[in-house]
């Protein structure tokens, strides 16, 4: 595995850096990235990109290429400029400017270019928040405290798969048990009963490890699963009243050993996918025949999309989907709603039908972006804009733009 750099501890994997990142950002999705400009307006040649979450932690990235070029790659568009309000942050007579990435496209700017990342303080002591604020944050944690025991369980060592599925579900073990949720279907607003019963079947796969309840934490994200963000805000509010009390991680759950189990579930998961895709036999662009004269009807050129292959790219969620095309012809929360009921014209873009409780559905983007050109008055600049710009598209952008040279002239 790659490995970048923390300047207290030496040299670690790209997957602890991405945790660092994560703890950066528990609950905004957004991080703002600084480059000094010079008297021109231009980005000073090999300066670093500054990364501030805002939460008493600055990540300094030092990247070797060209900066123009970098922000073509992972889409950074630069905002109007202003001088940010970070007091201590100025370099000589040169001016701010400030640029806005998705945290886990810097995640995935680290993976790229494996630079030098150096973990510093902030020069902010802690993020400056307002009275009312700060009273906010100790309610949060005030009452997780009362409810779940949230300070007792965070700083245990070992905590049993069963009682982390509950805690990460807002259930507390004292009063619930896993056969309580099963019999009676007990849920909440974000997790349901089948939802926790995933959980708590890929925690007890991996129960061989002690983990501490921040282990188990760190397995529900690694492997998608759906939790309760209370633990989010609980420990975002941790980071900004006590920066120091951070819960226990164990040494075991952070060596690569202790890593393997969590990798090889996301492998058996990601492998199920593609033997469904094998199984399926999908037509690669190539294969496909040409569209008929009289293919005018609801789903002809949907129909001939591009399929991926097994060594293509991987299918996206239904969650995937709603983000990625958030804007085109429904809002993202708006998507969900056509993703779920799945209308004649998109269960024609499934690639995997899910199972509930098992997993999701896997959706063809390309597919479902040729539908919309085809019938919902979308334009197809505004859907190849897409897999140029978003993340999660860009790997798809080849077969789309396969796609759209043979079926321009009756997209247009």
């Amino acid at each position: 595995m790659q490995t970048i750099y923390r300047q207290d501890t030496g040299r670690i994997t790209v997957a602890d850096a991405k945790e660092l990142i994560r703890k950066a950002a528990p609950i905004e999705r957004v991080v703002n990235v600084y480059v000094e400009v010079g008297p021109d307006d231009e980005a000073v040649a090999d300066s670093p990109l500054i990364i501030e979450q805002g939460t008493a932690r600055r990540y300094d990235l030092s990247i070797e290429s060209d900066f123009d070029e970098l922000c073509k790659q992972l889409s950074i568009e630069p905002r109007n400029r202003w001088r940010p309000a970070l007091t201590g942050y100025k370099s000589d007579a040169r001016q701010d400017a400030l640029y806005s990435i998705d945290h886990m496209e810097f995640v995935r700017l680290a993976e790229l270019h494996g630079g030098t990342v150096v973990v510093r303080p902030s020069k902010r002591a802690k993020p400056v928040v307002t009275t009312s604020e700060y009273a906010e944050l100790e309610k949060i944690v005030d009452w997780y405290n009362a409810v779940l025991g949230a300070d007792i369980w965070r700083k245990l060592p070992a905590v049993k798969a069963e009682d982390a599925a509950l805690l990460m579900s807002e259930f507390s073990p004292a009063s619930t048990k896993a056969a309580d949720i099963k019999a009676d279907g007990i849920a909440n607003l974000q997790v349901n009963a089948d939802e926790f019963a995933l959980m708590l079947s890929a925690f007890e796969a991996l129960s061989t490890t002690s983990r501490s309840l921040a282990d188990w934490h760190l397995v529900a994200r690694q492997l998608g699963l759906t939790y309760h963000d209370w633990i989010d805000r609980y420990e975002a509010a941790m980071a900004i009243l006590d920066p120091a009390n951070v819960p226990i991680q164990t040494a075991a759950a952070t060596s690569p050993s202790a890593a393997a189990p969590v990798d090889a579930a996301v492998e058996r998961i990601e492998l199920e996918a593609e033997v469904v895709r094998v199984d399926t036999k999908p037509a690669t662009p190539n294969d496909m025949p040409a569209p008929q004269a009289n293919e005018a009807d609801a789903h002809g050129a949907a129909a001939t999309a591009p399929r991926t292959t097994p060594d293509g790219p991987v299918s996206l969620s239904t969650g995937d989907i709603a983000f990625c095309f958030a804007g085109l012809k429904w809002t993202e929360k708006e998507w969900k709603k056509p993703l779920g009921d799945m209308p004649k014209w998109l269960e024609k873009c499934l690639e995997m039908r899910g199972q509930r409780g098992v997993r999701e559905h896997r959706w063809n983007p390309v597919l479902i972006a040729a539908t919309l050109v085809r019938e919902h008055n979308i334009k197809a600049n505004s859907a190849r804009a897409r897999f140029q710009t978003q993340p999660l598209l860009k790997p798809w952008f080849d077969l789309w733009k396969t796609y759209e040279a043979d079926h321009f002239d009756t997209l247009a």
